[in-house]
Parts: structure tokens; sequence; C-alpha cells
């Protein structure tokens, strides 16, 4: 959460044209209360296609809050059942609700009788003591009786107790043939694998025995790796963009977005930190960084200038054959979400 907002994925889409993107997961008792829900969901329409994630375990609010995001041009609605984080928690919803598949798949036929388009499910192995591969075998089948005819399963448990969500996104270890035999059992659903994918070679092998991956982490370390999968696994595509050549049709929708915006509380900080991930591992890489942190708390006339003060810095300290390269010369491994063989991806 907090990092896959409408200008991240705008980044992203400069890079991909078919990968299906895929919002933060937004609880939607905080929709509710927004004053403005509208704003909340709000994405440019280069972003299609284009998924809205919801969590919540109320099904009134959860149709209410789907038929804002297909009103507001949304290709897809996520229910995420795979959070580990106290709040959800706390919410009684999020991976809790696998241990209540009935209700769950309740939340799924109440939102497809609001909405005309598709209601997918992300949802994990299990959690705590549920392990065994009937748990999850149960919860897809009668989570699938309801229509819904898509999941997304991080191929790990959740441990909920005594362990912080950043630890349960790498213990306990994965298990992707626990997917793979999930896909198996039932031919007939899409099954799209999540959970630690940070190799192109690893996703083709993957992508011989389940329908999709989704990968997120990976991505916001190095968002040009996106086309890098794409390319490994087969997706027409046209040429990977250059380091500069991102930032620069970046910082054009940047100055679009300060002289059009008619938000007052435009966060500078949200529009300028997907430039961060793109300078990531480039010698200087730190001075940028400071200068994005300072864009981002500059009053919102200046930021167009501060779009040109980092592109001159970046020409001035970073070869241009770094800047050419399709990627940091050393990405950290990692992981996350995004492809889906037709479709790429990107959740929390």
């Amino acid at each position: 959460m907090g990092w896959t907002d409408r200008h991240f994925r705008y980044l992203l889409r400069l890079i991909s044209k078919g990968a299906w993107l895929y919002s933060e997961m937004l609880p939607v008792q905080t929709l509710l209360r927004s004053r403005e829900p509208a704003k909340r969901i709000d994405f440019h329409s280069v972003e299609h296609p284009l998924a809205l994630q919801l969590g919540g375990d109320d099904p009134s609010q959860l149709s209410r809050a789907a038929h804002w995001g297909w009103k507001a041009g949304y290709d897809e609605i996520n229910l995420n059942i795979g959070c580990p984080s106290p709040r959800v928690l706390q919410g009684r919803f999020g991976v809790c609700l696998m241990e209540h598949p009935e209700q769950v798949g309740a939340l799924v036929a109440s939102i497809r009788r609001t909405v005309p388009i598709a209601v997918t499910v992300k949802c994990r192995l299990g959690f705590d003591h549920h392990v065994h591969p009937s748990f999850l075998e149960t919860f897809v089948q009668t989570v699938a009786a309801q229509g819904c005819r898509t999941f997304f399963v991080h191929a790990r448990q959740a441990w909920l107790d005594g362990v912080s969500p950043k630890a349960n996104r790498s213990l306990p270890p994965l298990d992707y043939e626990s997917v793979i035999r999930l896909k198996k059992k039932y031919p007939d659903l899409e099954i799209v694998i999540n959970g630690g994918i940070t190799d192109c070679d690893e996703a083709r092998y993957l992508l011989t025995h389940v329908d999709g991956v989704m990968v997120g982490r990976k991505v916001l370390e190095d968002p040009l790796w996106l086309a890098s999968l794409e390319e490994a696994i087969g997706i027409d595509r046209s040429p990977m963009p250059s380091r500069m050549h991102l930032i620069e049709n970046y910082g054009t929708y940047v100055s679009h977005m300060l002289q059009s915006s008619t938000e007052p509380q435009l966060s500078m900080h949200r529009l300028f930190q997907p430039l961060q991930t793109v300078i990531r591992g480039f010698p200087g890489a730190a001075r940028i960084r400071q200068m994005v942190c300072q864009a981002g708390r500059a009053a919102k006339p200046n930021g167009c200038a501060w779009i040109d003060r980092i592109l001159e810095q970046l020409s001035d300290i970073a070869p241009q054959s770094l800047l050419a390269l399709e990627h940091a010369p050393s990405p950290s491994p990692s992981l996350a979400r995004i492809v889906r063989v037709e479709r790429a991806v990107i959740p929390p």
C-alpha cells in the first residue's frame, strides 16, 4: 500500500502498454468516509486496463464502492483476501476471511450483482494453522461457485501471530508447487501466481503451469524490469525505453498535472515519488533523490522548475551510456506483483 497510486501507475504505463495495473488496496470504509470518494479513485485514461483493489467484509459497503469504481471506469474489481496487516485484521477483513469462504463468496456475489465487470479475488495459501492444501481448495471452490473465475494466489502462508506484514513478505518460504497443484485441480479457473518473482526465467517457467504471474516489489525497485519481463515471456511490445527518455516523459506528465489539476491538496511528494524508483542504483542517485525530496516539499507553482533541475543534474552526473541502460547496474532482489501473461498486473 502507498505506492501504486495513479502517478506510479502512469509511470508504469509509459513502460508497458498492455500490463494490467492494480490500485493500492483501498479499505472500503476509508473510501466511504471520504468527503470526495471520486477523487480517491480517480485515474488517468492511459492507465487502462486497470483494476480497483478493495478490502472489506460488508457486502453492501463493498458493492457501493465497487459501483463507484465501475462508474469511474475501472475494468475490474479485485477483492483482497490476502493482506495480513494488523489494521486489516482489526477490521476483520483481509487474509483472516479465508477462514470463512462462504462469507467471501457472498461478498463476491453481492459485488457481481452490482457491477457488470470482472470480480476477482487475491488470497494466500492459508494462514496460521490453516496449512493443509484442502483449506485453500475449499476456499477457492466455494468462492468460485459464486462466480469468481480468477484467483491471484500469493504462494506462501500468512503468519498473523507476532509476525509483521513486512516479515510476511519473506516468511514462511514460498511454495509455488501448491499454486501449480491448485491450477491442476481447477483447470477451468484462471490462477495467477504471486510472491517473490524477481527473475524472468522463473516467471517463464511458472507460466508453463499457471495462467499468469503477478509482481510488484521488484517493479517498485526497477520499473523497467517490467519491459524485460514482457519481452522474456513473449509479449509483443514496442522497443524498451531508455531511463532518460522515461524521466523526460514522466516530467511532461508532472508538468501537465501541476498546470491542469484542480486539486488544492495535490501531493507534491506523491507526484515526484515515482522518479526515485527510476534513478535508484545510478551514480549520483543520492543527490537526485535529495532533489526529488526537495521537489516533493516545494510549493505547487514551482514543480515544473524542479523537473528541469532534476533532468539537468541527471545529465551532468550520470554518463549517457548508463542513462541508456534498461536497468540499474545492481538491482536489489525482491518481490511483488505484475503480469498475467496476456495482461500484466500490480497490487500491494
